[in-house]
């Protein structure tokens, strides 16, 4: 009865690290590869097979010997997997780059977790066939084992991606993962009294214990010196200094630059996004969703605006105000999925600027006539909005802003277009729309707030583009496929970014 009873423990701790292991793969992963549909659709398609590989040589090998020696050697090789894990990652990955983004994201899950997951698979058969005492009640034993292992599904998933990926990070949530299935096999030898072979657990049990307490190093490159680096289910958030300049990188790509002597922002677009200032020289309150580094934040307060600032992630609400000193410069930050807050908010904004381009590209329910109808719902009379997307401007790559400029011009009918020209292809794509027409106040020449302002602002008039929406589509919550457009430009940025940092260790 104990052993029983042990086993349908086991089942519920090998269930809780399946899902443990999938929620993790994003975050292990998406430094790498981003952590959009590809990244999720491959991990679901590895879990799914490992797992119908595990429950199938799970159920002959119990067929066979249906022994829980067999069952908990298992346990302890996918204990024993894990801890390899993390020192797999970084060499691993990089490599893999070369296969692009949909085929190397799937290796990449396939190396990393297929093994263990394989491994945890098999449990349940032999868990079926040790505890059933005959076939009349066969359903009734496998029914309660699954729904055990289910159950411990879901308290894995719930504690990882509400309690420990937020709190400990994911290197130290590998471990004691690893530990726990670890010590699953010894309880196994101390129950059977075999205290011998549990003791050969010590120098594993040893390691975990190690890494986890051992503090993980904010490594520094040729050029750049970590000093802040934290994971939430988000992303992996890091800060980074190089000379007199301070980014901030989230799954590897870059999100704000700015100057550390000044607070500044250092990339053009970000100058481009102060334009509705001078369209409205009446606007007092403003939303940012998509809060990054704050320097856009910082630039409005400068104008004397009331600035609230939307974010989902809090390790990037954290890092932003202590990093980057955006706390100085928000009225008001709430944290919280900028589409939730659009529905939800009572007040209204003179501006509503969407700056909340991720690692895997623009987030789909963020670019559909639903969401621009939210934002218009909570103008003021001759409100603006903002949008920064990032996208190919010619050839097939170019129907992500085309597509946004047609859902746009479904909901607001005045909409400029303004390119960050660079020699690159990919290129940031302002997009400003209000019910009125945009143009330059007649104050415009006296409030710039210094002398790049007014270099970039002026630009951004020359950059402008018409365009009469010939191509793209009506983007909806019903049918979205930006997904789909932003693999191509999420590559090529990673391929610039990698490219740029191919000396350090920020993308590691």
């Amino acid at each position: 009865m104990k052993e029983i009873f042990f086993i349908k423990v086991t089942l519920f701790f090998t269930g809780a690290a399946i899902m443990v292991i999938e929620l993790l793969g994003t975050r292990i992963i998406g430094p790498y590869f981003g952590a959009g549909l590809y990244v999720w659709s491959s991990l679901i398609t590895v879990t799914l097979t490992a797992l119908a590989i595990g429950y199938w040589l799970g159920g002959k090998a119990a067929d066979k010997r249906p022994e829980a020696n067999a069952l908990y050697f298992s346990v302890f090789l996918a204990g024993l997997w894990l801890i390899l894990v993390p020192s797999m990652t970084g060499p691993g990955l990089t490599a893999l780059r070369i296969l692009g983004i949909k085929w190397g994201s799937l290796a990449s899950a396939f190396i990393l977790f297929a093994v263990p997951l394989i491994l945890l698979g098999t449990v349940t058969p032999f868990a079926v066939k040790i505890t059933t005492r005959g076939l009349k009640v066969l359903g009734t034993a496998a029914g309660n084992l699954y729904a055990i292992s289910t159950v411990g599904s879901v308290a894995g998933a719930v504690l990882t991606g509400f309690v420990l990926i937020p709190n400990i990070g994911v290197r130290k949530i590998i471990y004691l993962q690893a530990l726990i299935l670890i010590l699953l096999w010894a309880g196994h030898l101390i129950i059977r009294k075999k205290y011998g072979k549990g003791l050969f657990s010590i120098p594993f049990l040893a390691v975990c214990v190690f890494n986890w307490q051992a503090d993980q190093k904010l490594f520094s490159g040729e050029k750049f010196k970590i000093i802040y680096k934290a994971e939430s289910l988000y992303g992996d958030v890091k800060v980074a200094d190089r000379e007199n300049e301070r980014w901030l990188l989230i799954d590897g790509i870059c999100n704000t630059v700015i100057d550390k002597r000044t607070g500044e922002s250092l990339l053009e677009h970000s100058f481009y996004l102060e334009m509705p200032v001078h369209m409205n020289l009446e606007a007092k309150d403003m939303m940012l969703l998509g809060l990054g580094g704050g320097a856009l934040a910082g630039a409005y307060k400068e104008y004397g605006m009331n600035v609230d600032g939307v974010e989902i992630d809090p390790n990037v609400v954290f890092a932003a105000k202590k990093y980057f000193k955006c706390g100085e410069s928000l009225k008001n930050i709430y944290l919280q999925d900028g589409r939730y807050y659009l529905m939800n908010t009572k007040k209204k904004y003179d501006i509503v600027i969407f700056d909340a381009f991720s690692a895997s590209g623009l987030p789909f329910h963020l670019c559909t006539r639903e969401t621009f109808l939210s934002a218009k719902d909570i103008l003021k009379e001759g409100g603006i909005v903002g949008i920064n997307a990032v996208s190919f401007f010619k050839g097939d790559g170019s129907v992500l802003w085309k597509s946004i400029y047609k859902t746009l011009r479904q909901v607001f009918p005045h909409v400029g277009i303004y390119v960050v020209k660079t020699g690159m292809d990919l290129k940031n794509i302002i997009f400003l729309a209000s019910e009125k027409e945009l143009k330059v106040a007649a104050g415009f020449s006296l409030r710039y707030r210094n002398e790049e302002c007014r270099k970039f602002l002026s630009r951004m008039l020359k950059n402008e583009v018409k365009y009469y929406g010939g191509e793209g589509i009506i983007l909806t919550d019903d049918y979205n496929p930006i997904d789909t457009w932003n693999a191509k430009i999420s590559e090529k940025g990673r391929e610039i970014m990698f490219k740029f940092f191919e000396k350090e260790v920020l993308l590691k």
